[in-house]
């Protein structure tokens, strides 16, 4: 039981830091949505922060969940030092070679209007690479709340400069302030470009709170062990990248395969809407931090599979909980977060996104047993399968539907990878999942979205006595883990 307390507390502190880092961050979405010139600017945006996400996976290349794997099993090594000098060199060089050669990137993806932004995007890779294995030792020495505290800080800045450029400098401008300095770096035709300039900054202040992390690592590398680890990251590396082809190869699709006239604001609309919706990813990624070093410390222990099973069914207590909060007030949410109606039009989207990122959770969750039994290339299979469901859907069905049957790819891709990975684990590592109670929570939570979406009378009491419905199935079901959940939570709070 000891166990399960300490996963939960520190899930609950990574996922407290992560949702309120996020819920931070989440403020700049309608902010952008309310000073940039439409959808279309929007949807620029969104493109860059697409590629910045799959470079960053080649970038990383696996050795963060590397690094928990082997600090468990060749603890006498300098596991530490070997992956950061590793990051270290990749990174130095690609910044070498991405700022000699970014005019040229920006031409080969017909984007050379903006080759500015590829310097930005450039130097907010090559630094957040650099953080990866400090961020990753902050995790192994169980600090949470020091991992928690650099994150929101993170945000804060980011959510700061942009204030700074978005909203002072035209202020200043206005009111006669440092106007001479300020017309000197405000330029208002290229508030895209500050909201990455915003980033690069926050992200070098990161760096440098990590900087006591960094000075501790022993810096040695030992190029045998370095092998040894490659050979476990590289599956990893490219599950991880058709992970990102599985989560944003839509955003690219709806750029190259919709007419130009309306595919920037296609895909601005989609990013809005889709932020509704990734509010399950922070709940994941909350979970990840604290579950991803747990998976590997407990997978010794003999009651290993158990804690696995119950790790899951709480995950899908809570998705399913957001999943149902999110859809029964999302006319709600829709007004102060997307702010413009032109938006308003992709909300359909946003129950289809919501199952989707579900099935991802429960994917990520099963992907303990091909990590703990070091067969990470099923990872590389599962995560490869997913993608070409994912753009065998969006090549043939986005010049039709656009951006929902990029939706619909999602869902599509996530549920195969999820049924695969289990059919998998039942023959490699079974695990005894609690089926009926999984199953019960996830079709009791989209049973209960459905039935409030066909009445329309009584919006607020009908949407409210869903969520108490759904309360009251898993407090019936699951008490005890209720009253684990309350007293880690109080423990927490008095600490």
């Amino acid at each position: 039981m000891s166990s399960r307390k300490q996963f939960l507390g520190h899930t609950m502190i990574y996922g407290a830091s992560t949702v309120i880092s996020r819920l931070l961050n989440y403020i700049l979405t309608p902010f952008y949505l309310q000073f940039l010139k439409g959808a279309s600017d929007y949807g620029v945006m969104s493109y860059f922060f697409s590629i910045t996400a799959f470079l960053m996976v080649l970038l990383s290349y696996g050795m963060e969940t590397t690094f928990f794997r082997f600090i468990h099993k060749d603890k006498d090594k300098p596991i530490a030092g070997t992956a950061f000098i590793s990051h270290l060199v990749t990174s130095v060089l690609f910044l070498v070679l991405g700022l000699i050669w970014h005019t040229e990137i920006a031409n080969l993806l017909d984007r050379s209007a903006y080759s500015s932004y590829f310097i930005l995007i450039i130097l907010i890779l090559g630094i957040d690479a650099l953080s990866t294995i400090p961020f990753a030792i902050l995790r192994a020495e169980e600090r949470p709340l020091r991992y928690g505290l650099i994150k929101t800080v993170n945000v804060i800045c980011n959510i700061g400069f942009n204030l700074f450029f978005f909203l002072g400098c035209p202020w200043m401008i206005k009111e006669g302030i440092a106007v001479t300095f300020i017309q000197s770096i405000y330029n208002p035709d290229w508030l895209v470009g500050y909201a990455f300039l915003a980033n690069v900054f926050a992200s070098a202040i990161s760096l440098i709170m990590l900087s006591p992390q960094i000075f501790k690592i022993q810096f040695k590398f030992d190029f045998d062990l370095w092998k040894k680890m490659m050979l476990f990251a590289w599956p990893i590396a490219i599950g991880g990248l058709a992970y990102v082809t599985n989560e944003l190869s839509d955003r690219l699709f709806l750029t190259y395969l919709l007419p130009k006239g309306i595919a920037d604001f296609q895909l601005g609309v989609y990013s809005a809407v889709y932020k509704l919706a990734i509010v399950l990813n922070i709940i994941i990624q909350g979970y990840r931090f604290g579950a991803e070093p747990f998976f590997f410390k407990m997978a010794s222990q003999k009651d290993a599979k158990e804690q696995y099973a119950w790790m899951m069914k709480v995950l899908v207590i809570v998705l399913c909980f957001v999943f149902l909060g999110v859809t029964q007030y999302l006319e709600l949410l829709k007004w102060p977060f997307l702010r413009k109606e032109e938006y308003f039009v992709g909300i359909k989207v946003v129950p289809i996104l919501l199952v989707a990122i579900l099935c991802s959770g429960i994917y990520y969750n099963l992907s303990v047993w091909y990590k703990v039994t070091d067969k990470t290339k099923f990872g590389a299979y599962f995560s490869g399968l997913g993608a070409l469901v994912t753009i065998a859907i969006n090549w043939y069905y986005v010049p039709i539907y656009g951006y929902v049957a990029s939706a619909w790819a999602t869902l599509a891709c996530y549920f195969v990878m999820l049924m695969v990975s289990y059919l998998f684990s039942r023959k490699f590592y079974r695990i005894p999942y609690d089926y009926k109670r999984i199953l019960t929570y996830i079709f009791g939570a989209l049973g209960l979205y459905l039935f409030s979406s066909y009445i329309k009378d009584q919006y607020f009491l009908v949407n409210t006595g869903m969520m108490l419905i759904y309360i009251g199935l898993v407090y019936f079901l699951e008490k005890d883990t209720f009253h684990q959940l309350i007293s880690v939570a109080c423990k927490k709070y008095r600490s």
